[in-house]
This record gives structure tokens, sequence and C-alpha cells, in this order.
């Protein structure tokens, strides 16, 4: 078993951890999480979005 830790090592390591966490959090798994709602809002975005530039690419076409 380990000696206790100094409060300020405890500190330091508790930091180190929180810190890796930190980093380790990428950003758009917290959009997934959010009740799903969220990743649903963004797909139905990207899919409006896509047809957008679809019809306008058609569009243009027409005319040349």
């Amino acid at each position: 078993m380990q000696p206790p830790l100094e409060p300020e090592e405890e500190f330091e390591g508790n930091l180190r951890k929180r810190v890796r966490a930190q980093r380790r959090k990428p950003k758009t798994h917290q959009i997934v999480h959010e009740s799903g709602r969220g990743l649903k809002k963004t797909a139905m975005r990207i899919v409006e979005r896509s047809k957008e530039l679809k019809e306008k690419r058609e569009k243009k076409e027409k005319e040349e």
C-alpha cells in the first residue's frame, strides 16, 4: 500500500489527471451525447445545406 501523499502532491496528481481528461475530450463527441437531439439537428442541417448547394449547382449548369 502507498504511503499517504502530501496534500500538495495529491493535488498535483489530480490536476494532471484533469488536464489530461480535458485534452482528451473531443468536441464533436459532446454533440452526440446531448440526448441525440443535437446530432439529429446537425445532420438535418447538413442535409439541407447539401440540397441547397445541389440546387444552386444545377441552376448554374442550366444557365450555361
